[in-house]
C-alpha cells in the first residue's frame, strides 16, 4: 500500500459551461474505492483554461 498527502489537484479543460467537481477515491483493486477528497462546484470557463480545485 502506498501512502501520501495531496495537497492540489488541477485540470486542464478546453472550455464549456456549467460547473466542476474533482475527487480523489482510494484504489481498490483497481477500482474507485471510498472518496478521500472531493473539490467545490467551480465554474468552467468558456474558453480553455487550467484550474487549481484543491
Amino acid at each position: 500500500m502506498h501512502r501520501g498527502q495531496s495537497t492540489s489537484i488541477s485540470i486542464y479543460h478546453n472550455g464549456g459551461t456549467g460547473n466542476l467537481i474533482l475527487a480523489i477515491y482510494s484504489n481498490v483493486t483497481d477500482a474507485p474505492g471510498s472518496r478521500l477528497a472531493i473539490s467545490l462546484s467551480t465554474p468552467i470557463n468558456a474558453t480553455a483554461d487550467g484550474k487549481n480545485l484543491i
